[in-house]
């Protein structure tokens, strides 16, 4: 089976090496891969196959290019790859026998472990320092090192040999039933242990306590050394896992230590699937002796791992259950140990672009250490070096919805604003991929010229060039674009992000201006739902503002359809009585009369239900949802809508209206030849109205009811088909405002309850913003207000929304909250002034009937203070004197001294006049009445935090405009340098 390694220690530069075993076992082979122009390079730069079937094979970390490969006849051959020109060094025991395993240290010995014979040892040791000098200059003396300088273990199958790197005379050797640790410096080994996973062994490159036994039934161990000599647990490993290993034919090849990641191992599954394991590590308390408590088996990843010492889910030294205490439940365990306890933190899977892979290593970058690549082989013999995109280790939002993406290569930042295609500007360490994609991993090279095309999956042909390297960045930019089929760009995400839209409509001015609202949502292609809540609000405001929904016992400003038709039962919860004390239905009656009465427009309503009980409370549910006009109101409405083309829309509200010839009158006006014809349909009507049988003319009606694709003309064939309004007011396509106004016209009280409980239901259901007209800016408003935030995440409008009503008229924890979060969030962005104003306007929209401001102003945050005794210039005096020194502190300002210690104020650099007193210059200018915003402020005190010297601020800027020097003689503090007024 052919097999690869990184030969690391050989590396140069941007050249990378690796070793291979061929296919059929014959060949060694050295490949090297060359960093250029942002893209891998990868050539066979030397073969070597003057050997029968190889059955192993290694390198050498301090002699580049010396290798060896031992054979099935037990001869091991040593050889340069990189100067095949030498002669060959072979190695042979005196009995003929496979070799399993080969080793080099950096001391210049070499282990071999054979299969077991009668009479000879299986764990051979041989000297070749020499040969690896003299290698490059001499041909002779071949036959003096084939006495090995030491040997072991006599009648038992060594499997697998490694050589410890910073313990170059300790040697780990495996067999199928023990794992020992020699040191060729003592004559006896330093431990041994039985284990069922040890035939072969990789030690860890950064850390050689730590070393990995697996064998050919998939399971795998890790040990640590350290605990192997104490004694503790001398028989069992600190991780083990069943089963994965996939690739159980060719075990040797399926497993490797990264290179790259100290806590990190890979196996290859089925020949196509790069798992990574990564090893997290409980750090041992000793001091408290007590781990964590864990209940069952928390293996991560696949192939059922057990952890700690045991194998069995326990730390090294066992577990020691708590007694049951009050404290501690009848779950709870402590596990005592002083080692580190390990456990598999994630497992990432990699598919690889070609199939059929029989041996892998890890490759680094040459651009960034903290890069994963992987250098595969494939069971033809071809190889291809494989780049792996790294998952996000972290992601972060900033208050703008711009989000940086880290991963071990590099710091990815998406900017909303950036085009459609997404521009990405990127913080990169590797220089080679400026956008981020998703988790990914892609072939980029191909060194089998004949390789069958049926192999790859990708069925593009490779471009290879004469000496069989293959251009990395081809593959690659194919493979990123078969991954990026299908995806949404980021960009385009983040700017269609609730946040970005915020943002938009927050520099736009979005705020309480309803009209300017309407114009944003316009320009920015806003939902159309929310130019209606916006334009209801609009006539809200206008009729609140000219008292139209206030009497003198009761103020219904931005109150609901719901909550009028409802009555005084309606109201409760708000604070909508302007006297006090309750208010009855009768009184609730007269106020609902006394509004009406300054309406000159009669609201139309069918005769059937005129004249009720609740006519008032329907003329009045008219005007709040703003269909309150009246038939000769109606004829202006349809022209207008005439002249605009929009027939169909005039006809359905002349039949909303009742007046189905009008609704002829307007499609027989069109010139399209369709409505003209649907007219002659509707025309009929007036002869089959007054009929109860079930005619064509009725069943025609009804199909068109549903066939037809314009909402107005199915809901006119849904009324003339069985005069029935029900249909129609089912029609969700209808807006809202024309199914209230057609039920408000038509529909007894009774179904009218229904109609309106119901709909209000549905609408705070699915967070129907149109909705807001039956609810008004009441508590139900709130639950409405609550199904559209966690639909959208829209807190902006709904805290300009309930502001409105909160706290002027009821109070609100979730408008309270969703308000401080738009603040925060425009403090965030930086957007003080429409902060600010925010609050002004909220502030001003929360005053009720008698004027009463319903939140509390901020407290003062800026204080002057004396600098001799301390006391608040200006502020109010808590002494028993208080009423006089109100006047002492008026007579303070025009004199420039403390009201309370009579100490002189600071004084102004240039005029010498105290600060705070007024400025000459504005005195000379001012007309001694109200003074402009701009003179106001050139009167405010300002001082140098550096020097302490203080100015008018008005000569502040006059004086810096010329000069950067402190006005003070002597003084040579630059103020400029920290001064807003700094010149340009």
């Amino acid at each position: 089976m052919a097999n690869i390694v990184h030969a690391h220690q050989w590396d140069e530069g941007n050249s990378q090496y690796f070793v291979s075993l061929s296919p059929v076992r014959d060949e060694l082979g050295l490949y090297e891969s060359v960093y250029s122009n942002n893209s891998y390079s990868t050539s066979k730069k030397s073969g070597i196959s003057d050997f029968d079937t190889l059955h192993c094979y290694g390198y050498s970390p301090v002699e580049r290019g010396l290798a060896c490969a031992g054979q099935s006849n037990g001869t091991v051959n040593l050889t340069n790859l990189l100067r095949p020109e030498l002669p060959t060094l072979r190695l042979r025991p005196k009995q003929s026998r496979p070799c399993n395993s080969v080793s080099f240290n950096s001391n210049g010995l070499m282990a071999a472990g054979f299969d077991k014979v009668r009479n000879d040892n299986c764990l051979m040791v041989w000297n070749i320092e020499h040969y690896a000098r003299t290698s490059s200059h001499s041909s002779q003396g071949e036959d003096s090192y084939k006495t090995p300088l030491e040997s072991y273990l006599p009648n038992e199958v060594i499997s697998s040999v490694a050589f410890l790197k910073d313990s170059p005379s300790v040697l780990l050797c495996g067999s199928y039933k023990f794992i020992r640790e020699l040191d060729l410096r003592s004559p006896s080994h330093n431990y041994q242990c039985a284990s069922k996973s040890s035939p072969l062994i990789s030690v860890n490159p950064f850390n050689d306590n730590v070393f990995a036994s697996y064998s050919e039934t998939g399971a795998m161990a890790l040990w640590d050394r350290r605990q192997m000599r104490t004694g503790f647990a001398n028989s069992e490993p600190v991780l083990s896992m069943n089963r994965v290993l996939g690739d159980k034919k060719n075990a040797q090849g399926s497993f490797r230590f990264s290179l790259v990641h100290q806590n990190e191992f890979a196996t290859l599954n089925e020949g196509d699937l790069l798992r990574r394991w990564q090893i997290g590590i409980v750090p041992a308390m000793p001091e408290l002796g007590i781990r964590r408590p864990f209940y069952g088996n928390t293996a991560g990843g696949s192939g059922g791992g057990t952890f700690g010492a045991g194998g069995s889910g326990t730390a090294s030294s066992g577990p020691e259950q708590i007694p049951q205490t009050p404290e501690h439940g009848p779950r709870s365990q402590s596990y005592m140990s002083t080692n580190d306890t390990l456990f598999i933190s994630s497992v990432l899977d990699h598919k690889t672009q070609y199939d059929k892979v029989a041996g892998f290593d890890y490759a680094g970058d040459a651009t960034n250490a903290n890069a994963v690549s992987f250098m595969c082989i494939r069971q033809s013999g071809q190889v291809f070096r494989m780049k792996i995109q790294e998952s996000p280790d972290a992601t972060s939002f900033d208050p703008r919805n711009e989000i940086a993406i880290v991963d071990p290569e590099r710091v990815v930042l998406i900017n909303p604003s950036d085009s459609a295609r997404g521009r990405a500007s990127t913080s990169s360490t590797s220089q080679q991929n400026d956008k981020y994609h998703r988790k990914q991993s892609y072939a980029s090279e191909d060194l089998d010229e004949d390789s069958d095309g049926d192999e790859r999956r990708d069925s593009r042909t490779s471009q290879t060039d004469r000496k069989g390297s293959y251009n990395e960045q081809t593959e690659e930019e194919l493979a990123i674009q078969d991954q990026q089929e299908g995806l949404l760009d980021a960009a385009a995400v983040l700017d269609g992000d609730i946040s970005s839209i915020i943002y938009k409509r927050a520099q736009a001015g979005y705020a309480f201006d309803c009209e300017k609202n309407i114009e944003i949502l316009d320009s920015l292609h806003g939902d159309n739902y929310l130019k209606y809540v916006w334009q209801w609000l609009k006539s809200a405001s206008r009729a609140e503002a000219k008292g139209a929904m206030l009497s003198k016992k009761l103020d219904l400003g931005f109150e609901g359809v719901l909550g009028i038709w409802e009555g005084s039962a309606g109201l409760r919860g708000q604070a909508r009585h302007i006297e006090s004390g309750p208010i009855s239905e009768k009184d609730f009656a007269a106020a609902m009369n006394e509004m009406l009465a300054k309406s000159t427009y009669p609201a139309f309503i069918s005769h059937a239900v005129a004249g009720g009980p609740k006519q008032a409370y329907r003329r009045l549910c008219l005007r709040v949802a703003g269909w309150n006009f009246g038939l000769a109101q109606l004829e202006t409405k349809l022209q207008e809508l005439e002249e605009q083309g929009q027939y169909e829309k005039a006809a359905g509200w002349a039949v909303f209206h009742g007046d189905v010839d009008r609704a002829v009158q307007s499609l027989a006006s069109s010139n399209k030849e369709r409505l003209r014809l649907i007219s002659t349909a509707v025309a009929g009507y007036g002869a089959y109205k007054d009929s109860d049988s079930n005619n064509p003319w009725r069943e025609q009606c009804r199909k068109l009811a549903s066939d037809l694709g314009n909402p107005y003309l199915r809901a006119i064939f849904a009324f003339i088909a069985d005069g029935s309004w029900t249909d129609v007011l089912d029609e969700s396509s209808l807006p809202l405002v024309e199914r209230l106004g057609i039920a408000l016209r038509f529909l007894p009280d009774d179904e009218l309850s229904s109609f309106l409980t119901r709909v209000t239901s549905r609408t705070i259901r699915n967070g129907d913003l149109e909705g807001i007209m039956l609810t008004g800016i009441t508590p139900r408003a709130v639950d409405l207000l609550q199904s559209y935030v966690d639909k959208t995440s829209d807190v902006q409008t709904a805290a300009l929304i309930a502001a409105s009503g909160v706290p002027r008229y009821f109070a609100s924890d979730k408008i309270n909250a969703w308000t401080e979060e738009y603040r925060m969030l425009l403090n965030s962005w930086r957007m003080f002034s429409q902060r600010a104003r925010l609050d002004v306007t909220r502030n001003k929209l929360s005053r009720n009937g008698k004027g009463t401001a319903m939140i509390k102003p901020p407290p003062r945050q800026i204080y002057l203070r004396c600098s001799h005794c301390k006391k608040t210039i200006g502020g109010k005096s808590t002494s028993k004197e208080e009423a006089g020194m109100k006047g002492k502190t008026v007579a303070a300002e025009t004199s420039g001294r403390c009201p309370h210690c009579n100490s002189p104020l600071p004084r102004c650099v240039i005029c010498l006049l105290p600060i705070g007193s007024s400025s000459p210059l504005n005195k000379v200018k001012g007309d001694g009445a109200a003074f402009s915003i701009t003179n106001q402020y050139d009167q405010w005190p300002t001082f140098c935090l550096s020097c302490n010297h203080g100015l008018h601020s008005g000569h502040a800027k006059e004086w810096f405009a010329r000069h950067d020097v402190c006005p003070v003689p002597d003084c040579s503090c630059l103020c400029n340098s920290k001064s807003p007024y700094k010149r340009a």
